[in-house]
């Protein structure tokens, strides 16, 4: 007979406890961790040299941008072209760099690529009795200031010898009024663009004074040769037109003539 599951156990049966661990380094080899993102540190140094070269072409970049922004240059406008043929083969004898030519409104919109072509371009123009009208280049700007605190019995022409004296280069002196048309202690000043040393100016003919940049005026400005908008007469080679009574004429010579009638 076989003996039942509980004789003859106590004597004979063994201890079954887990056997505790003391390490487990003891029981395994000892592993080595491999960085499997080591191969990239060389693609890091090559992406570094990257950013360094296109770093420096891109400063190189903005550099060249900067100045082609400095050295902006008006477009021209050409009124009344009746045979474009002709007047393109001109143009493109006289220029030496790249241009281009749209047609706006009222006017054929031309854009020049270097200073010297639009300089010669336009004495051209102006040789030719070419009716255009074109804006001032950027370098060529007057530093346009005004002189506060200058009492209103001095004369422009003192103010204008007294920096003159001083090495500025002054190009016209205007005394300012209010609307009343009474003259204030303030007057504007043109010099060229080289004289920026007159804002560290505070004393003029002994009169603290005040030098601050004149603030550009607001609006389309208006020719008053030819009447039309977002040009000055200055660059404008248009025929004239009355702003009265919009003749090829210019409003004074209208007031003249009334004035010689009257006479008569």
């Amino acid at each position: 007979m076989l003996p039942s599951r509980g004789a003859g156990s106590s004597g004979t049966q063994k201890s079954t406890k887990p056997i505790k661990r003391s390490s487990s380094t003891a029981l395994s080899p000892p592993s080595v961790n491999k960085n499997r993102y080591s191969p990239l540190s060389n693609l890091n140094e090559d992406v570094n040299d990257d950013n360094t070269s296109l770093t420096t072409q891109s400063d190189g970049d903005e550099t060249r941008q900067s100045t082609e922004v400095s050295q902006k240059i008006p477009p021209i406008y050409i009124h009344n072209i009746k045979d474009f043929e002709n007047f393109h083969n001109s143009l493109t004898k006289m220029i030496t760099d790249q241009l281009s030519i749209t047609q706006t409104k009222y006017a054929l919109k031309i854009n020049l690529s270097s200073i010297d072509d639009y300089r010669y371009v336009t004495k051209s123009f102006d040789e030719s009795e070419i009716e255009y009208h074109t804006y001032q280049l950027p370098s060529e700007k007057p530093l346009s200031i005004i002189i506060r605190n200058l009492p209103v019995s001095i004369s422009e022409e003192s103010v204008f010898k007294e920096l003159t004296d001083l090495k500025f280069s002054v190009t016209s002196v205007t005394r300012l009024q209010n609307r009343s048309k009474c003259p204030i202690p303030i007057v504007a000043v043109l010099l060229s663009s080289s004289s920026k040393e007159i804002y560290s100016l505070n004393r003029l003919l002994h009169c603290v004074v005040l030098v601050e940049p004149r603030k550009p005026t607001k609006g389309i400005p208006q020719c008053t040769n030819c009447q039309r908008f977002s040009h000055t007469k200055k660059f404008c080679h248009l025929p004239p037109r009355c702003v009265k009574c919009a003749g090829d004429h210019h409003l004074p010579n209208v007031l003249k003539r009334k004035t010689l009638l009257r006479n008569v």
